[in-house]
């Protein structure tokens, strides 16, 4: 189930806060997934969950061998293996006949289990008897409990009957709080101050991560979005806890990290709100954690809220199936409303910003400009920047100032980005056509036999070209041919444009009017000559691209056509994974090389063939 320990802790804690709850146990047993009863879990998983059953009949039905060295070997008859995807759930099935059992037997008790890891509150005495029940049942189906790494929390009304009645089992009684699947349960300070040590551990990361930006800041950057964020929400979700116990994580965040991963000193408030924002909506995903704690507390309430009361109620009537599909929805209208307020904070930022910087803020919004901050950063696809370039890559991103920059180009003109883009001294605009040509055409050539670059068109021999601006040069060339990429045995000629779209446009739409308007150009150039003479009779697509990875209408689709193409040959590969690695490797390109043109030396590209094939990047991911 979606959110499902965090929806456990909820629980949980609901539960002790119920006036009829006097003792609540956490459970934990020795040696779990290695005792389990395995004949019995065979023997039970095909009448509680058959759809599985014949798997694990296959995997466990036997013996299973461990070679050792020297021809010896060790048969393992019970318990699960370690490394089996299916353990877990093999544990589960193999042990969901003894919680019913319980559960029967035992109706005033609120189980909840989690692995080896379970839960049972209620009064005292009913406690005491579920404790004793599961002791005597549990090693039946493989399942210990050991009462060593047994905790029982009770209320301090009923400590000393707690004393009386679990002193001889050797379960340590606690009347604070305990911890439960990563979170807290128990009196409000309990909380309070298991919340507060793990902020202040979190401190300590982030001013460790802080020192990695400074050589490091795309590993960092990663490291923070991928690991540390998705932490802290966990916590936050799971910990009820004030907005102020957040703000000496805030202090570091601003105050060291944000400094050394973008190389600005200061950042302004607006600047700060920006950043804030998830990164298609602009911004690098890094909250504002005391503002954004209340936010992702009350959705976790609201999201967890169907697993919450199917734990604490134990009816039959609210189904998995049933529940799941209740979070879903939940979880839907919850994502549609904080994109609302991302919008709304998007929009009361804008005046903050000048015109470059809305237009730059609007078009990182489109799809693929932002998939060099998303990306895992895998040296063997190529998605790793160096320290300079990922701050260059920030800094072209918000339209803020770039340090160590000559101040004029080498043909003379004054240094700007817009000059960079397009100054052909230096080849560096070819250089970047060029790139993302062979990137394409190394794309089609994963399902596609027949590719080549720059074929030359067949010659005009007297045939007439309607508009005044076609190629009607017998030397004239196309960037790819690809044969049967639109349909079979037919070539389709494609022409690659990278464009850098002005400063001086006002808006996001003006991007996409500049990218048609080049498309419109292509056309004019070659749609007739291809299509109406060539004895072919190919289709022509232009692809025109941004500088930013923004690409126009037909380049869109000619992407989505030959993603398309790959998962229908290669169906283990997820439509969405092979996308986003294109778009991934289409955005990684662009950027650095609109990074040396700004630089205007060809020292600061250091170009990088990826060792393996566009499908194996594609695998790797899946995975």
């Amino acid at each position: 189930m979606p959110s499902a320990c965090e929806a456990a802790v909820l629980a949980v804690q609901s539960q002790y806060l119920d006036p009829e709850t006097e003792a609540i146990l956490f459970i934990d047993a020795s040696n779990a997934f290695n005792a389990v009863n395995r004949q019995a879990a065979l023997h039970n998983v095909p009448r509680v969950c058959p759809a599985v059953s014949t798997i694990f009949q296959n995997t466990y039905g036997a013996p299973i061998s461990l070679f050792l060295p020297g021809g010896d070997r060790i048969l393992s008859r019970e318990g699960t293996c370690q490394g089996d995807p299916l353990a877990m759930a093999l544990f589960a099935l193999a042990i969901s006949p003894m919680i019913r059992r319980l559960s029967s037997d035992h109706p005033s008790i609120g189980q909840c289990w989690y692995a080896d890891d379970g839960e049972a509150g209620g009064r005292m005495m009913d406690v005491h008897k579920f404790w004793l029940a599961l002791s005597d049942i549990g090693p039946e189906y493989g399942y210990f409990p050991n009462a060593s790494k047994t905790t029982l929390l009770v209320k301090p009304d009923f400590e000393r009957a707690a004393v009386d009645m679990f002193d001889a089992t050797g379960i340590a009684i606690r009347t604070g709080g305990a911890r439960y699947l990563g979170g807290a349960v128990g009196q409000s300070t309990f909380i309070a101050d298991n919340l507060d040590s793990h902020i202040a551990s979190w401190v300590r990361e982030m001013s460790l991560l802080a020192d990695i930006s400074l050589t490091q800041p795309h590993a960092a950057y990663s490291a923070f979005v991928r690991g540390m964020k998705s932490k802290w929400n966990y916590h936050i979700r799971s910990h009820p806890g004030s907005a102020s116990s957040y703000r000496p994580l805030d202090d570091v965040i601003n105050n060291k990290y944000i400094p050394t991963l973008t190389g600005r000193t200061e950042v302004s408030d607006s600047e700060r709100k920006l950043l804030a924002l998830p990164v298609r909506y602009g911004g690098l995903a890094i909250p504002v954690v005391s503002e954004d704690a209340e936010v992702q507390r009350r959705i976790s309430e609201v999201v967890t809220g169907p697993v919450v009361r199917m734990l604490r109620s134990g009816s039959n009537e609210l189904t998995p199936a049933r529940v799941v599909s209740d979070t879903s929805v939940l979880r839907r209208h919850q994502n549609n409303q904080r994109a609302d307020m991302h919008r709304t904070q998007l929009s009361e930022l804008a005046p903050a910003l000048s015109g470059p910087q809305r237009v730059l803020l609007e078009t990182s919004r489109d799809a693929g400009v932002g998939s060099w901050l998303t990306a895992e950063p895998l040296a063997s696809c190529g998605f790793v920047l160096n320290k300079s370039d990922f701050r260059d890559a920030v800094a072209i991103r918000y339209g803020w100032p770039l340090d160590e920059l000559p101040s004029s180009c080498v043909c003379g003109a004054a240094m700007t980005l817009d000059h960079a883009a397009v100054c052909p001294t230096g080849g560096y605009p070819s250089l970047r056509h060029n790139e993302i040509r062979d990137l394409l055409a190394e794309v089609f050539s994963a399902v596609i036999s027949d590719v080549r670059i720059e074929p030359t068109l067949l010659p005009l021999t007297g045939e007439s070209l309607d508009c005044a601006t076609a190629n009607r040069s017998p030397e004239a060339r196309l960037d790819i041919c690809a044969r049967g990429f639109w349909s079979r045995q037919q070539d389709a000629f494609f022409d690659v444009r990278v464009t850098h779209p002005s400063a001086s446009l006002l808006s996001r739409s003006d991007v996409l009017a500049q990218l048609s308007r080049n498309e419109a150009q292509k056309k004019r150039a070659y749609l007739q000559r291809v299509i109406d003479v060539d004895v072919e009779r190919g289709t022509f697509t232009p692809l025109v691209f941004a500088t930013n990875g923004m690409c126009a209408s037909e380049c869109s689709r000619a992407l989505k056509n030959i993603v398309q193409l790959i998962v229908e040959k290669q169906p283990e590969l997820s439509y969405a994974i092979v996308m986003s690695h294109l778009r991934c490797r289409i955005s990684f390109t662009l950027l650095r090389w609109l990074i040396t043109c700004f630089r205007g030396c060809r020292a600061s590209y250091c170009r990088k063939r990826v060792a393996i094939s566009f499908l194996d990047q594609c695998r790797l991911l899946q995975l």
